[in-house]
């Protein structure tokens, strides 16, 4: 203030030199202090900035992510039907797709529930696959809008079956336990290996040929019996997909 009244007074340049000079550090301090401040709001408001664009991506990700796991889905199951479709051709028969929406004991048995039902014209002893033309049972009772399917695992099921070679036949059931298929009244000569493809024969009017089975696990011993018999690890083992198709119609 002194400085400023003295500047009214006396010559000026002398006066501005000396508020220059008494001003001149302060003026360094209060631009250093602002700089500082300025700096630290800029870092700040830049970390806001890469948080909202961060979660932006994240965001664009997840949702690109969605869009593949969904196209993927998608892709399998058209080719599952086309794969359905040819086998459908081939044996000229009716398909009804269906949801499994149940699976375990039921009265001592194997079966799992289906979401069609009589309403959807489904009738009693209707051979049921899975994708793939894997044999997954037959209906066993019909509700209007809901069927039971007892499963090729039960030991009440019987299936005649054949090897991929043809070299062997006979007749598979469920054992106990319910983990393996019996395969039972195979010829004591005939060709019979472990891993081989065992398919539906078509023999006993029940289900279409060649539908696949499992690959056998074991031999048994033949004994002196006419026959031996095989234990088969069925090919449905695991439920990856709850989609089955009914066979309606041959």
């Amino acid at each position: 203030m002194l400085l400023v009244f003295l500047n009214n007074i006396l010559p000026s340049k002398p006066v501005e030199r000396a508020l220059v000079a008494v001003a001149a550090p302060f003026n360094s301090i209060s631009l250093n202090i602002s700089g500082f401040f300025f700096k630290t709001a800029r870092f700040f408001a830049g970390i806001k900035d890469l948080n909202i664009e961060n979660g932006e991506l994240v965001r664009k990700n997840a949702e690109l992510e969605a869009k593949i796991v969904s196209l993927g889905a998608v892709e399998e199951e058209n080719r599952l039907f086309r794969q359905q479709l040819g086998f459908q051709e081939k044996q000229e028969i009716e398909l009804k797709e269906a949801e499994m929406t149940g699976f375990g004991p039921h009265s001592f048995s194997h079966y799992a529930t289906l979401n069609k039902g009589a309403k959807d014209g489904i009738a009693e002893n209707m051979p049921v696959i899975i994708p793939g033309n894997i044999l997954f049972g037959r209906v066993r009772k019909t509700y209007d809008k809901y069927s039971l399917v007892l499963l090729i695992s039960d030991q009440s099921n019987k299936v005649n079956v054949k090897s991929e070679s043809l070299s062997a036949s006979g007749v598979l059931s469920g054992s106990a336990g319910g983990s393996m298929l019996l395969m039972d009244l195979i010829e004591r000569e005939s060709e019979l290996n472990k891993d081989d493809l065992i398919l539906t024969s078509g023999l006993d009017g029940m289900y279409p040929k060649d539908l696949i089975v499992g690959r056998v696990a074991e031999i048994a011993s033949a004994g002196e019996g006419v026959f031996k018999q095989a234990f088969v690890k069925p090919s449905y083992s695991g439920f990856l997909d709850t989609k089955v198709f009914i066979i309606i119609s041959k």
